[in-house]
């Protein structure tokens, strides 16, 4: 087992970083490993790593000349760091002797502070590809991000309206316009439907507009930050990722967990976690009679939607369970930290 490892994070918001950030807080101390895990003194992911084990540090402004060398000092009790996300790699790029230097990439936004790293973890393999293909001569495997799947689901019972889901940051790349044209088809073609989007970001206003334009603004509702995601699944018929671009997709699996019927758009993430089909139902980017014809379809067949559901949980279970990838995430610092010597010269 490799020595205490320093889980940096160097967001102050909310969302799928900080939260996978988190997990690996979390998985890694299950397995046995000791962590210490480093960020913003008023992030979110601070707030919730145990005060025993964190390093928070106050970072005033982004180009903040000593928060490099606090962190570094940090690290020097440590034989890993796992670096979250651009800013925390950029902050190491510089070599920190006995400490090997561990870029998680969580998408395929990443930048070339990436070459400086000792070795790579990516979320997906769509991801992986990306970065062996950019920088071969850097070790990289795939780690993907768990889920905290309930013990027993209980599914809504076919009352009326059909409840729709989705999830994520109110972001072009989200696409969630898509699903609003969609599901105005579904309503259009009889379906008592309503549909709930959850999340934060820049594109409300504009997603607002759209629900309005298409004239289903009185079932559109857009409730922010989901803080109770039990309880958001737990009363959804079906979940719907629209996304234009998804190197992994934790709520879909979040989804799949809760034995929520998923549709999702052929996007890297999905195409790693559902068997079209079999598991949730995929459906091409950006194609509004797609995605409408697939709502329709489940909307139509619950017994077929209810399948899917099971199946998609079951699939969870097996793959993406806290367990399962937690063992993974041990395995991979074992495996990128064997025998490390001084990190290589930048």
């Amino acid at each position: 087992m490799t020595g205490p490892v320093l889980n940096v994070m160097m967001a102050s918001g909310r969302g799928g970083l900080e939260q996978a950030a988190l997990d690996w807080h979390e998985g890694l101390r299950a397995q046995g490993v000791e962590v210490t895990s480093a960020g913003r003194s008023r992030g979110w992911f601070m707030e919730r790593c145990p005060a025993d084990e964190r390093a928070a540090f106050p970072v005033f402004g982004r180009f903040d000349p000593f928060i490099r060398w606090r962190l570094r000092r940090v690290a020097r009790f440590h034989s890993a760091a796992l670096l979250h996300g651009n800013r925390a790699m950029e902050l190491f790029q510089r070599p920190v002797e006995g400490l090997r230097r561990v870029g998680v990439v969580h998408n395929f936004r990443y930048k070339p502070f990436v070459a400086k790293m000792d070795a790579l973890i990516a979320v997906s393999n769509g991801v992986a590809e990306a970065l062996r293909r950019d920088y071969p001569q850097i070790p990289c495997v795939v780690v993907p991000n768990l889920v905290r799947a309930p013990e027993q689901v209980a599914r809504p019972t076919g009352g009326k309206p059909v409840e729709i889901v989705s999830l994520g940051r109110l972001h072009e790349n989200k696409d969630f316009g898509l699903l609003i044209r969609a599901f105005a088809q579904l309503r259009r073609s009889g379906c008592d439907a309503r549909l709930i989007i959850g999340g934060e970001g820049p594109e409300l206003e504009a997603l607002t507009a759209l629900a309005a334009r298409e004239g289903v603004a009185g079932s559109v509702s857009f409730p922010g930050w989901i803080g109770d995601r039990a309880a958001f699944f737990a009363s959804a018929d079906l979940f719907v990722l629209s996304s234009r671009v998804e190197p992994f997709g934790i709520v879909v699996i979040e989804a799949m967990a809760h034995g929520v019927p998923v549709v999702a758009t052929r996007t890297d993430g999905p195409l790693d976690i559902i068997s079209d089909g079999r598991t949730g139902l995929l459906v091409p980017c950006a194609n509004v009679e797609e995605m409408s014809a697939a709502l329709i379809n489940l909307v139509n067949h619950p017994d077929q939607a209810k399948r899917l559901g099971d199946a998609g949980r079951a699939s969870v279970l097996e793959r993406w369970s806290f367990k399962v990838v937690a063992g993974r995430m041990a395995q991979a610092v074992d495996q990128l930290t064997a025998g490390s010597a001084p990190a290589r010269a930048s």
